[in-house]
């Protein structure tokens, strides 16, 4: 159940008053003066099914011109009447709701803005120390759902003004989330982490959660359900690999950063992808002649955003392969090592194409060898005391 306040011309009284009977009973009204005009001001609650189709028809009346008509959406939580069951709440919110919402978050505040800095620096700071508890803070913190979702929702309804509003501000996110990603990581010593390896590995069981992320936030912006459990969801997406590319900067790590954007890039694109396919299966769609003629400029926008995607991400795919060839091939070195050398082991480190093994005291690096299956460099240090 919906309350409305509509503010419309005083000598349009008699086609307003035909579309509120059509739409609903329940509506009162009285005149007012607004900018010097004589109008009127109607209180109606209406179904929340019916709304599209109030706010459509009164926009249709060819009497009322540009500016002259004001709607406000109001929630009403119950509708008590004396001798009648109470109605409560329905869920679901108007399609004009959501398309109003959407124009208001196309644009951040710098309170907004801060957040996404605050939480990169607290994803930054997790991963380097490999502590997945200032991850999920981190996650907590990123108001990083609204462009994202605008974007989805300007390409199903054929807004291109929302879209490049929606789609500057998202890049404007990306961009904060990445350089104080680097900022932060600057001044703490980093080396690879599990928890950076975790967050850069493209694969397709990350693009079926972003999927499911940019479906699940189209839903709960439609419906006004659990926005911030999808928002949290987006970042879980979104902040700790953009976070990463900005710490792989830091460690002079160029394809590290190439992966976590890799992966950061397929992340967005399914969310958009997703969360427009969500929008059409839930009816949205252009309203005007001039939007359908917007929407076909626009129809090529979601193949690209899949082909620019895609192009990304095939450089990260190559780049995982490898560094977890290498990961595996040190993880085996290390096992072999720690049997050959037990406590005298120090450490084991790719570096390049080879294995760094490092150990205290005098050991034969040939014999070594051929334990394993793979180019070894011995680094012997000597003993205390020796």
């Amino acid at each position: 159940m919906k309350s409305l306040r509509i503010t419309a011309p005083k000598g349009e009284k008699e086609e307003v008053t035909d579309v509120l009977d059509e739409k609903t009973d329940e509506y009162t009204y009285s005149e007012v003066m607004k900018d010097g005009e004589e109008m009127i001001e109607y209180s109606a609650t209406v179904v929340s099914g019916k709304v599209d189709g109030l706010i459509q028809d009164l926009k249709d009346i060819k009497d009322i011109d540009s500016g002259e008509l004001s709607i406000r959406i109001l929630e009403q939580s119950s509708l008590i009447r004396k001798g009648s069951q109470v109605k409560g709440p329905e869920g679901g919110v108007s399609r004009e709701e959501v398309y109003s919402k959407a124009k208001k978050y196309k644009k951040f505040s710098r309170i907004e803005i801060a957040l996404v800095g605050l939480s990169a620096s607290v994803a930054a700071y997790g991963l380097a120390l490999d502590n997945i508890a200032l991850v999920i803070g981190a996650m907590m913190l990123a108001p990083m759902l609204a462009p994202f979702v605008s974007s989805a929702l300007s390409i199903s309804v054929g807004d291109i003004s929302l879209m490049k509003g929606a789609l500057a501000e998202g890049a404007t996110s990306v961009g904060v989330t990445v350089i104080v990603g680097l900022a932060s990581a600057a001044v703490i010593p980093v080396s690879m982490t599990p928890a950076m390896r975790l967050v850069a590995s493209p694969g397709l069981p990350s693009v079926l959660l972003a999927l499911m992320v940019g479906s699940a936030a189209a839903l709960s912006f439609a419906t006004g359900a659990k926005e911030q459990i999808a928002g949290v969801a987006v970042a879980i997406a979104l902040v700790p690999p953009l976070a990463a590319v900005g710490v792989g900067v830091r460690m002079l790590d160029l394809s590290f950063s190439l992966q976590a954007g890799s992966v950061a890039a397929m992340n967005l694109a399914s969310i958009v992808v997703s969360g427009f396919l969500t929008f059409r299966l839930l009816g949205f769609e252009p309203s005007t002649y001039y939007r359908k003629k917007k929407a076909s400029r626009m129809k090529y926008i979601l193949p690209a955003v899949i082909l620019v995607s895609t192009i990304l991400v095939i450089p990260g795919l190559y780049l995982n392969y490898s560094t977890q060839q290498a990961y595996s091939v040190e993880h085996e070195i290390r096992s072999e090592a720690k049997q050959y050398f037990g406590d005298s082991l120090m450490d084991v480190s790719t570096v390049g194409k080879g294995v760094d093994v490092t150990v205290v005291g005098e050991y034969n690096e040939t014999a070594f060898q051929k334990t394993v299956d793979a180019e070894v460099d011995l680094v012997q240090l000597e003993r205390a005391g020796d």
